[in-house]
């Protein structure tokens, strides 16, 4: 999910250009650094659920048995997107109103100077230009309180 705010991680990069103190630096790394444990068990459960997927469909499983692991596969996509909000929300606490306010500052000065000078070459898709992003972003203010 891209919307086009840096993620908890990037904010350690910002931490002087939004005045970010020690004991935020601390806070917000020490979170980060759970938060990637987590995903990547979570992500380690999925990636397994998805081989016994393949197993299934390619074993001839019974269609209640095929379906059911897609239910799981669904079930552990969801956690890990909840997981994802509840850390961003959990880091977004750590700030200030003013040092979102400036955050947000930032992240409109950033989108000003792409749209100067263009994309080139940033997006998903091949060879430069946008690519096939997931378009415009209609949450500008994701980090308001």
């Amino acid at each position: 999910m891209d919307d086009g705010v840096p993620g908890p991680a990037m904010l350690l990069n910002l931490a002087d250009e939004i005045g970010l103190d020690e004991g935020q630096k601390t806070k917000i790394s020490n979170m980060t650094e759970e938060f990637g444990i987590s995903r990547i068990d979570m992500k380690a459960e999925l990636d397994k659920a998805r081989l016994e997927l393949r197993h299934l469909k390619t074993n001839d499983a019974s269609d209640a048995e095929v379906l059911s692991m897609m239910d799981k596969i669904g079930n552990l996509r969801t956690e890990m997107e909840k997981m994802r909000y509840t850390h961003r929300q959990a880091v977004k606490n750590v700030l200030t109103n003013q040092q979102i306010d400036k955050l947000n500052e930032l992240r409109k000065e950033h989108r000003a100077q792409r749209g100067r000078f263009g994309h080139q070459g940033h997006g998903k898709g091949p060879g430069q230009g946008q690519g096939f992003g997931s378009g415009p972003n209609n949450n500008a203010d994701c980090w308001r309180r």
